[in-house]
């Protein structure tokens, strides 16, 4: 299978090749949508998934009502060449690009270093609506939510995380507190809830997430915990900037978390 996503990004128009066979073709949505359905289709359904794919790829007019069923229509730019429109129909508009939640889509390479009995889990980004995603659209804004149970008294601590690319590479991080700075102390069983806002401002592909806690002993930090590649995510599409050109994988996280709750 042809997995090189990076032809949405220059056209109108998108394929999907799947061993060397041509099995879809049309909008960067519409292949976008089913290829995903493929991918992550179980393996006694891809069969019959790549089937009716190729199959509505043989059906023009599938493919513009499958277009014209999505929800959360807004307005486009080319409303008068893009609409579903009909003789006599009332125009319809394109739909507005929406993150998903891809529930068979999970971290294979998980690490987990562990120094202290500290626990990192119920790890998970929502929406502004608070709806659990882990397809993501450019340049909106999500939030990263984990939790931190604390099974020892620990003084001196932090919370830590950061965003790397598939090939490992770590494109961006922050801690809190700042950098010089740690909580002062947390008690057996005590349980930390945490929120943390961020724009995703990176181009289309696969990411990880890595979070630690980490301490300071006597002026050296010290791991905790760390869990390495925690969560997975992936970007569905890049934004243009005003001169039409793709922007550069920057990832914006409040150096501020957004809730901390702390259950005793």
């Amino acid at each position: 299978m042809d997995n090189n996503e990076a032809s949405k990004n220059k056209a109108l128009r998108a394929i999907f090749l799947d061993r060397g066979e041509l099995i879809l073709e049309g909008s960067p949505k519409l292949v976008t949508t089913h290829y995903q359905k493929f991918l992550y289709a179980r393996p006694g359904d891809k069969e019959q998934v790549r089937e009716e794919i190729i199959q509505l790829n043989r059906d023009e007019s599938r493919k513009e009502n499958f277009m014209c069923r999505l929800e959360d229509v807004v307005p486009s730019p080319d409303a008068e060449q893009d609409s579903c429109e009909g003789p006599g129909e009332k125009k319809k508009l394109l739909p507005r690009q929406k993150a998903l939640y891809l529930a068979e889509f999970k971290s294979k390479s998980n690490v987990l270093q562990k120094n202290a009995e500290v626990e990192v889990y119920d790890i998970f980004i929502s929406d502004a609506e608070g709806e659990k995603v882990n397809s993501l659209v450019s340049n909106d804004e999500y939030y990263l939510h984990f939790k931190v149970r604390f099974n020892e008294d620990i003084d001196n601590f932090a919370f830590s995380w950061s965003i790397k690319n598939e090939k490992g590479r770590v494109l961006s991080g922050v801690r809190y507190p700042g950098q010089k700075n740690t909580i002062e102390s947390a008690t057996k069983n005590e349980i930390y809830v945490l929120k943390w806002k961020f724009k995703c401002s990176l181009l289309m592909g696969i990411y990880y997430i890595d979070i630690g806690v980490p301490r300071i002993e006597e002026g050296e930090r010290k791991v905790l915990v760390a869990n390495y590649d925690a969560l997975p995510f992936k970007v569905q599409k890049p934004e243009k900037d005003e001169q039409g050109e793709f922007k550069w994988a920057v990832f914006q996280m409040e150096q501020k978390i957004d809730t901390i709750e702390v259950i005793s």
